[in-house]
């Protein structure tokens, strides 16, 4: 959404986009690696196997959301340059 509502060349938006919800998404995988921390020390195995499955999950969606999505979209996400509209004064 940020990057659809930004001007300027594609390399401009993603990083443009990037300081708007980059710290977002940072602090979300943090958090969530955090909160889960506690089920790694369980000795179960559908615990450990539910920590693993979410630490990697949340490892890929934030590589994803931090740095693969940016990539993409500064390569193939085209500009949008903002154009100034001149008013035209009737006859």
């Amino acid at each position: 959404h940020c990057f659809k509502h930004s001007y300027g060349t594609a390399e401009e938006r993603a990083i443009q986009a990037i300081r708007t919800l980059g710290p977002s998404v940072f602090n979300a995988v943090i958090s969530t690696l955090l909160a889960i921390l506690v089920v790694g020390f369980s000795k179960s195995f559908v615990f450990e196997l539910f920590f693993r499955i979410l630490c990697v999950l949340c490892i890929i969606g934030g590589a994803h959301g931090l740095w693969l999505l940016p990539v993409v979209l500064s390569i193939v996400g085209g500009d949008n340059v903002q154009t100034s509209k001149v008013d035209v004064a009737a006859p």
